[in-house]
């Protein structure tokens, strides 16, 4: 890949994009290595009985991607104000989205290919452009919609913050504040601060804030003990609902989840400590950048290929082309759909934001001339006593 079409490695952590990686591939092989019972014929746990337990911990890489969701926003953060970190987050994810969007509505109201349709309408197809479908009551037209309505109130608050300035004071301040309020929300119950404040999930994102704070600015105590305090709430949140986040579709010991949660708090750890800042591989940057697309794109691939293939190869060969053909879809999409969809959006959102900013500015005064102070001749000066 040369320069013109890879991502730049710039100042980013490249260990992160790795990891964002890993959790997209470990969803991957949740969905094809534990369910579909539409494309395998039964369910993926009947297919590949001696992985499935392992392979449902993978739902686990949500969580990871909230961790690092909370990393890189606050550090996206810094210095911009609520219009520009819009622009910003809005320009990053709507171009891959909608095409995924337009493609999923295609297979499954264009084509026979239903085995695993949401069975929505067209109407609820366009609600999903949006990202807001599950604030409306509309259906997902994927099922990993879920997170991004997740990841939009997180950005949604973070604007919050970029309104009064993302300071160290500032940030600990918005990260107690969220906790307090997410706890309550779930004790009390209350259904409309559940929606706003996402307490299920607010744990990993303000431990992620919290260790881009450790990372920006060294160890202390105050951002260590958010992280605690996130770590034994977001064990507590991942197993009280296992249920709701579909993590006992498998049966397995609850120790198993606390193990992976605190596998990718350690994670992050390293990470905050500068353990991986070295780590400067330009492959890993491509592999994050293929990220997105992939967690997107996944399903619809398994929906095409997994169908075609069963016929002429063993299982554990549909599932090494399939997710070879996720991979290679979604550079595919990167190279010549997200990057320019994003450059476009990105131009357009701008120019947009600076035109509202020129008419709204206040206009510029201009000073009256100063006064003429009449001279007065010298002969009628009055001498002063």
């Amino acid at each position: 890949m040369d320069r013109s079409t890879g991502p730049s490695l710039g100042g980013r952590l490249a260990v992160l994009d790795l990891l964002r990686f890993g959790a997209a591939f470990a969803v991957l092989c949740v969905h094809y290595l534990t369910t579909h019972r539409g494309l395998w014929g039964k369910r993926g746990t009947e297919v590949f009985p001696e992985v499935a337990g392992a392979a449902q911990l993978g739902n686990l890489g949500v969580q990871l991607f909230f961790v690092i969701s909370g990393f890189v926003i606050l550090m996206s953060v810094q210095g911009r104000g609520v219009g520009d970190f819009a622009v910003s987050r809005v320009a990053r994810l709507f171009p891959a989205y909608w095409l995924s969007v337009a493609a999923f509505a295609v297979v499954y109201l264009a084509t026979s290919l239903a085995s695993t349709s949401p069975r929505i309408g067209a109407r609820d197809y366009l609600t999903n452009l949006t990202m807001m479908q599950a604030g409306v009551g509309a259906g997902n037209a994927d099922v990993v919609y879920w997170t991004l309505w997740v990841e939009l109130r997180f950005y949604v608050l973070v604007c919050l913050l970029a309104a009064v300035g993302a300071t160290v004071r500032n940030t600990l301040g918005f990260m107690a504040g969220w906790l307090v309020v997410s706890v309550y929300a779930q004790a009390a119950g209350n259904e409309l601060l559940k929606v706003v404040f996402v307490p299920k999930h607010a744990p990993f994102f303000i431990a992620g804030m919290a260790f881009f704070l450790i990372h920006r600015y060294g160890s202390a105590l105050i951002p260590w003990g958010f992280v605690g305090v996130a770590w034994v709430l977001g064990m507590h949140q991942t197993v009280t609902f296992a249920t709701d986040l579909q993590y006992d579709r498998v049966p397995h010991a609850d120790f198993a989840v606390m193990a992976v949660i605190t596998a990718i708090f350690v994670l992050m750890g390293l990470v905050a400590l500068g353990v991986f800042d070295r780590v400067r591989w330009r492959g890993l940057v491509v592999l994050g950048a293929l990220t997105y697309p992939l967690y997107l794109f996944h399903q619809l691939v398994a929906v095409l290929l997994v169908p075609a293939l069963r016929p002429h190869l063993g299982r554990w060969g549909v599932f090494a082309v399939t997710a070879g053909a996720a991979v290679l879809l979604s550079y595919l999409v990167y190279r010549f759909a997200e990057r320019p969809g994003q450059r476009f959006l990105r131009a357009r959102l701008r120019e947009s934001l600076d035109r509202l900013r020129r008419e709204s500015a206040p206009a510029t005064s201009v000073n009256p001339p100063p006064e003429q102070v009449p001279v007065i001749p010298e002969q009628a000066r009055v001498p002063v006593p």
